[in-house]
């Protein structure tokens, strides 16, 4: 036996050796496709379309009664349209105290409906409010009292302005009194100079008075002690 034959056969037991593998595993894993439940997989697929049918017959069902429902409800529309224009005209322009707000009524999330006529029940609201002409009324009402509140506000900051720049402008109130403080002190110190040299006159005077006192007062002493030896005597 050559060498390449020794080489082909261990490729061909390889080969072999592979396909038996794969083999096993195709047979291991094989579907079942018997009609035997639960394993079988024609019958899970059996029971799988058998829901899928029973959900879409479900769903045709309620198609059709929604459709149904549909058609009544447009037969209806028109007639509805023209109710609910005529409340919305009396929520506009009709609301007074003859003819009160009125909301429709709803229990548990739903409208309820007249089962005679279909229209939807109206109640009258739990607490009276103003028809839309009253309420833009009173809108303007309070826009215009914004504005004229506005207007007093612009017209008091511009007299603030004024105002601060007379106290504090190059020639305000608060300049003219500095200016004014100023001269009144240069006056001051002015009058303290010029009264300087009085001062000390007075005060030279002064002591001369103090000297004068106190000259006369030994004067009446020494008189008065004369007085009393010649009384002794």
């Amino acid at each position: 036996m050559t060498r390449t034959g020794k080489i082909l056969v261990y490729v061909t037991l390889v080969l072999a050796v592979g396909m038996c593998v794969w083999a096993f595993g195709l047979y291991s894993t094989r579907i079942d496709w018997s009609n035997k439940p639960p394993n079988g997989e024609l019958a899970k697929r059996i029971t799988a379309l058998r829901q899928v049918d029973g959900a879409l017959q479900a769903a045709e069902t309620r198609q059709r009664a929604a459709f149904g429902d549909l058609r009544t409800l447009e037969r209806r529309r028109p007639r509805d349209n023209q109710y609910f224009a005529n409340e919305l005209h009396l929520l506009e322009t009709g609301i007074n105290k003859d003819h009160p707000p009125r909301v429709v009524r709803i229990q548990s999330g739903v409208i309820q409906v007249n089962p005679a006529d279909g229209l939807v029940i109206m109640d009258p609201a739990p607490q009276p409010f103003l028809s839309l002409d009253d309420l833009a009324r009173q809108q303007t009402q309070t826009q215009a009292a914004l504005l004229a509140s506005i207007s007093e506000y612009q017209t008091a900051v511009e007299q603030d302005v004024k105002l601060t720049e007379r106290i504090i402008g190059d020639k305000g109130l608060r300049q003219q009194l500095f200016n004014e403080e100023e001269i009144k002190q240069a006056r001051i110190m002015q009058e303290i100079e010029d009264l300087k040299p009085l001062y000390i006159n007075v005060m030279v005077d002064s002591e001369l008075l103090m000297k004068r006192q106190r000259a006369l007062e030994a004067r009446v002493n020494e008189l008065n002690n004369q007085k009393g030896r010649t009384v002794e005597k």
